[in-house]
Formats: C-alpha cells, sequence, structure tokens
C-alpha cells in the first residue's frame, strides 16, 4: 500500500520536475510496473510496461519489456534510448563524411 498527500502522484512529480527543467513530456521514458504508474506512463513520450506488469498496465504502454527479475528496465534504456543514439550518431557520421 501506498499512501501520498491528495493530490501527489508520481505523474505529477514527472510534471513538476520537467516544467522546473523546461523539458518536453516527449524527453520521458517511463518504465512501470503497477497501477500507481499509469500516469505517469501516458504522460511519458515513450512509455514501458514491465513483463510482470498486470493488464491495465501494458493496455497503456508503448511497449512491453522483460520483466524485472530479467532485467527489464535495462532492455528498455537499451532499446529505446541506447539504440537510437547509437543510429542517430552513424547517421551524423555518414553525413558528415559524404
Amino acid at each position: 500500500m501506498q499512501v501520498l498527500p491528495l493530490g501527489a502522484s508520481k505523474g505529477a512529480g514527472v510534471a513538476w520536475l520537467l516544467d522546473h527543467l523546461g523539458m518536453s513530456y516527449s524527453n520521458v521514458l517511463a518504465v512501470c510496473d503497477g497501477e500507481n504508474d499509469l500516469e505517469m506512463l501516458s504522460m511519458a513520450g515513450i512509455g514501458v510496461a514491465m513483463g510482470n506488469a498486470g493488464p491495465t498496465v501494458r493496455a497503456v504502454a508503448d511497449a512491453v519489456v522483460a520483466t524485472n527479475n530479467e532485467a527489464g528496465v535495462a532492455e528498455a534504456i537499451q532499446r529505446f534510448v541506447l539504440e537510437p543514439q547509437r543510429a542517430g550518431l552513424v547517421q551524423e557520421a555518414a553525413v558528415t563524411s559524404a
């Protein structure tokens, strides 16, 4: 069980932080497994459900990765942060050398 002040949520916390940093929701990768994560999951640029997440969380997510016991967070970072970054660097190098 989680007890939070009225109006407090993970989504509200992320929204405050993004506003404070002047960043967009499109820059957020949210990796979630519980229904208490739904607001954050739906507002993120990329919302990823862990393999052990329930059907409600999976339905809202853009993708599903392995469970928390099977390095699902690492898989999400690899797929949605590192691989796209590497692909961008390869494309930049090709354009620069042309």
